[in-house]
């Protein structure tokens, strides 16, 4: 308690630092210097092959190898616009173009990624410049077989298209070719405009197929006729032309069962010009001649009931179908029995003949003898024609008819001029003429150069050329010179014959009885007269012509 103040000082600093180490303290340190801030990594090395190889992949991969996020995003974006754009602009239309195109993407990306590489600090071992140089071998290597895989699949599926479209399967050839210039058009492959055009040919054909099946049959001919006029040549040309047999067979035979035999008549001559001389065409033209007798046979019963012209018209389609299958389609078995049916055809059309009525019989008459000689009946047609029209012309004469008459009569004497009833014609066809010009009914006279007893001579006291007619009952028809010297008119009332001597004449004969007599002299034509009846008696005598005047 008493010593001085340093050993008390020395006391409690020993009894701090005991007391520190009774409580495990540590000893006090020097303060350590400030922790330094952490140094950046080095950036690994990027190898210029790989990223080169990468980029000729066409895919931007070299970008992802040097970490250029945003170069490889446009890669992407561009390739994936080119892929579009290629799709929608027809690519394989213009494949030089897009190869081109591609090509040059490729080299300037792989160029890019060389410059961009060159940049960057190299892999520090063999092993880190070989593994990325391998993997831009086996990236460009698995770019380079998936086009060529992706070319024959789409080779592989064209040829499945052509296949299917040459057994005309035209449903599973349009799926390979829509496959092929779909999600193969980017092969630029000439097969791609190919499978467009073998598309649009199955397209057209399946168009004629289901028209077919639709009973559409007319659109069906024309849908098979216009493609073989569009694709001529295809693969499918020889079924097309098939399906126009068939179809027009078919057709044909509904026709016909329906009774529109005209119809079945052009279908069954359209379908023989399918077939030429090929062996299925007799058939054909034996389907096609029993037609037209059906026609026929269906044209003589409307026949039966027409008359006139309607008549005419009747036996002539008949006719036509006979004489044609007669001609063109005699090897068949129907034309065995053309000949009587001509015979049977033109019997029932000359019904009025047979009955009397030549003015009816005529029309069919005037027809049949414009057959053929083949048809057998121009000799008959011809002798009841000239019988008809003989009948006929006497008919309209004794009803006053004297036009229809001389028609008919001059009719027979140029179409029969050796008829035996020509000289009755002659002689009606004068006094037709008179009775016209007199306004009369005039009895049918005895035919021309029939015996007459009594002599007339007939003589011309004008200075004009006159035509005398007389009728009566017997006709005859003289023209007299004009007379050298004599007036060309008479006063009335003077001596208009003031005899016969020196002035033209003609003798004639007559029968007795009462006649009238015509002069018709060119010049003074409307103005042609017919005298007043005179009576020729037994012993004849003289009749003179003249003109009067005033």
């Amino acid at each position: 308690m008493g010593g001085d103040g340093t050993g008390d000082a020395e006391r409690d600093e020993a009894t701090i630092i005991e007391g520190a180490e009774a409580q495990g303290a540590e000893e006090p340190r020097a303060a350590e210097p400030a922790e330094k801030p952490a140094e950046k990594p080095a950036e690994p090395g990027r190898s210029v092959v790989a990223a080169v190889l990468l980029n000729l992949t066409g895919l931007g991969l070299g970008y992802l190898h040097l970490r250029c996020w945003l170069r490889a995003t446009a890669c992407l974006v561009i390739v994936a616009a080119m892929i579009a754009v290629a799709f929608t602009n027809d690519a394989s239309g213009t494949p030089w173009l897009w190869r081109i195109l591609f090509a040059s993407w490729v080299a300037a990306t792989a160029l890019d990624a060389w410059a961009v590489a060159r940049l960057r600090p190299r892999p520090a071992t063999s092993a880190a410049r070989l593994r990325p140089a391998a993997l831009g071998i086996v990236a460009l290597l698995v770019v380079v077989g998936g086009h060529i895989g992706y070319a024959e699949a789409a080779r592989a599926t064209y040829a499945t298209g052509v296949a299917a479209q040459a057994t005309a399967d035209c449903t599973a050839a349009n799926r390979s070719f829509s496959l092929v210039t779909g999600p193969y058009e980017l092969t630029l492959s000439r097969d791609v405009p190919a499978a467009a055009l073998r598309r649009a040919e199955c397209t057209q054909f399946l168009d004629a197929e289901q028209a077919e099946r639709a009973g559409t049959l007319a659109g069906a001919v024309a849908a098979y006729q216009t493609f073989r006029r569009d694709h001529a040549g295809s693969v499918l040309e020889p079924f097309a032309r098939d399906g126009v047999r068939r179809v027009l067979q078919v057709w044909a035979v509904a026709l016909r069962g329906a009774g529109d035999l005209d119809g079945a008549i052009a279908r069954y001559g359209e379908l023989l010009g399918e077939l030429g001389t090929e062996p299925a065409a007799a058939q054909v033209r034996e389907d096609l001649a029993a037609t037209h007798v059906e026609r026929a046979t269906a044209s003589r019963t409307a026949m039966a009931a027409a008359a006139g012209q309607a008549r005419v018209d009747a036996m002539r389609a008949a006719m036509d179908d006979l004489l044609l299958v007669g001609r063109d389609l005699a090897d068949t078995t129907s034309a065995a029995g053309v000949p009587q049916a001509v015979l049977d055809t033109f019997t029932e059309a000359n019904s009025a003949f047979a009955e009397g009525r030549f003015c009816d019989a005529l029309p069919v008459l005037d027809y049949a003898i414009t057959l053929p000689e083949s048809a057998g009946v121009a000799a008959v047609a011809n002798g009841d024609r000239a019988r008809s029209l003989s009948g006929c012309a006497l008919a309209n004469f004794g009803s006053g008819d004297y036009t229809g008459a001389t028609d008919r009569f001059q009719t027979l004497m140029v179409d029969y001029p050796n008829d035996p009833d020509v000289p009755q014609a002659r002689s009606a066809v004068i006094t037709a003429e008179v009775g016209r010009a007199a306004g009369v009914a005039l009895p049918l006279p005895a035919p021309l150069g029939a015996p007459a007893s009594e002599p007339v001579v007939l003589y011309n006291a004008a200075a004009t050329e006159v035509r005398v007619l007389v009728a009566g009952p017997t006709a005859q028809e003289i023209t007299l010179p004009a007379c050298p010297g004599c007036p060309r008119s008479y006063v009335a009332g003077s001596d208009s014959c003031p005899g016969a001597a020196g002035k033209p004449s003609s003798p004639i004969r007559l029968r007795p009885g009462t006649y009238y007599v015509l002069q018709d002299r060119e010049e003074f034509g409307p103005d042609d007269s017919v005298n007043e009846p005179i009576t020729v008696q037994r012993g004849g005598g003289e009749l003179c012509v003249t003109v009067t005047a005033g």
